[in-house]
């Protein structure tokens, strides 16, 4: 186990990495005159980005192991035939599929042991989950629009203040958002209850 000092560090040197790569992201066009240049190179510190991200999430995935102990439903185990009812031969397989928003026994919370995103997801009614698919996709094609307006924003301003003189202008934005998401990236995620 480590110690939250440990913790802390850790956390301010991937805090530090991914604040520079952002920076460094942004400021892409006062180094690079290529469109196609600049697209390359941005692409690599996406993934730097993303790599240290996903770096942070094991270690947080690997310290909750122990601790965890859903297993997901939807997943057909290698020893199962195709075309049997998950869970196998059994009781639970031979009981009918839950109505809409019930949820089976001892899945509800009640016992103390929270639901999991499976046994949610099993609970649903047909008609439900495409509704949420639907929803989920229409959120992920906003979030995309979004970025997209976003970065050309910031590219534009950038371009603005780099034609009325400001020298290094998509650097000096660099920096702020790069500094704001090494701030971002030192808060600790929230604890599991």
């Amino acid at each position: 186990m480590t110690s939250p000092r440990t913790d802390l560090r850790k956390r301010a040197i991937l805090a530090a990495g991914q604040g520079a790569l952002t920076a460094l992201y942004y400021a892409t066009p006062d180094v690079i005159s290529s469109r196609a240049g600049r697209g390359v190179a941005k692409t690599m510190l996406a993934l730097g980005v993303g790599g240290l991200a996903a770096s942070e999430y094991d270690e947080l995935k690997i310290g909750k192991r122990g601790r965890i102990e859903d297993t997901d439903l939807l997943v057909q185990p290698a020893a199962q035939a195709p075309g049997e009812l998950i869970g196998g031969p059994g009781e639970q397989a031979d009981a009918p599929h839950p109505a809409s928003g019930e949820r089976p026994n001892g899945e509800d919370g009640a016992d103390g042991k929270p639901q999991s995103f499976s046994q949610f997801w099993i609970s649903l009614s047909p008609a439900s989950r495409v509704a949420l698919g639907g929803l989920a996709t229409a959120a992920g094609a906003g979030a995309i629009l979004a970025a997209v307006a976003g970065e050309r924003w910031i590219y534009r301003f950038g371009e603005r203040r780099a034609n009325g003189g400001v020298t290094a202008a998509h650097t000096k934005t660099g920096l702020v958002i790069g500094g704001l998401t090494a701030l971002m990236a030192l808060i600790p995620p929230p604890e599991d209850k």
